[in-house]
């Protein structure tokens, strides 16, 4: 469908509107987690065709969501000039292009997500309300502030982040009604780390078992990845050291063939601090 729509506005003339699908198309494979080496050649040829055809303002999106792939691929980005997220954000800014704005906002709160870097997804998310749109990215938000705010919670016993996690499940709820294909998995996984936080350890563990087939079985990698790591995490905190590294180990498998070198290194990282001293079998 992309490319007889791409085919279609360029056989018309209609250049703005061949790239503009072209954008639809890779934000929305990249949102969807597409394999991120992959996206990131099809982002690379995407800004030189904005570049080409003259049509700056989608070149600028291009370069948003390509910031978060770089980050989280490890690649360089010297095959074309890029501007920072703050030169970008200075950009909308000025030019007051709230869509510009808001997904820079998005796709920088995405990169620290993936990495697990809570905290900082948190203190982003207080840049921008929610638009109320029903677009894949506000659902991605709220899983993402979500399952920041449970993870958060089991830590620092904040009434108010297990508000936020509750009414991110009730959303999503929501959300998978209309595309259980789509939404099924981080409904789940919200789902499993509520039952963590409450202390309901065979329902937690039924429910992250239950996100990584549903996002095995919709083909959403980096989900699986995600709640792999997420379940060995809960092993390991539960006394299930030997689960815990069969899961972690399950999660750099995936999360390399989704692509993501960075939250590779980061899992090698904690299982070396986790199992490398564990004590030989008499």
């Amino acid at each position: 469908l992309f490319h007889e729509r791409y085919d279609s506005a360029m056989l018309a003339g209609d250049v703005g509107g061949a790239v503009r699908s072209l954008l639809a198309y890779c934000i929305g494979a990249f949102h969807m987690g597409s394999e991120l080496t992959m996206m990131s050649k099809y982002f690379v040829a995407s800004i030189k065709q904005s570049i080409k055809y003259q049509q700056t303002f989608v070149r600028y999106l291009f370069m948003s969501a390509y910031h978060t792939c770089i980050f989280l691929t490890g690649r360089s980005s010297d095959e074309v000039v890029m501007k920072t997220y703050e030169e970008l954000d200075e950009i909308g800014k000025k030019g007051k292009h709230l869509h510009l704005l808001y997904q820079n906002f998005y796709n920088e709160m995405m990169g620290h997500f993936w990495i697990g870097d809570y905290a900082k997804v948190l203190e982003l998310s207080k840049k921008y309300k929610p638009t109320g749109h029903k677009r894949i990215v506000e659902a991605n938000r709220i899983v993402f502030e979500g399952v920041a705010s449970l993870n958060l919670a089991r830590n620092t016993y904040q009434a108010n982040l297990r508000n936020n996690g509750e009414g991110a499940l009730k959303k999503m709820l929501k959300w998978e009604k209309l595309s259980k294909w789509n939404f099924q998995c981080g409904t789940i996984l919200l789902r499993a780390e509520l039952h963590y936080l409450d202390g309901e350890i065979d329902l937690a563990s039924t429910a992250y078992k239950a996100t990584i087939a549903s996002a095995r079985a919709h083909k959403f990698t980096n989900y699986e990845a995600l709640a792999h790591e997420l379940y060995g995490t809960f092993c390991v905190e539960n006394g299930m050291t030997e689960e815990g590294e069969i899961q972690h180990s399950m999660a750099i498998e995936t999360y390399e063939k989704w692509g993501a070198t960075k939250n590779v290194e980061k899992m090698e990282l904690l299982m070396k601090k986790l199992y490398s001293a564990k004590p030989t079998s008499v």
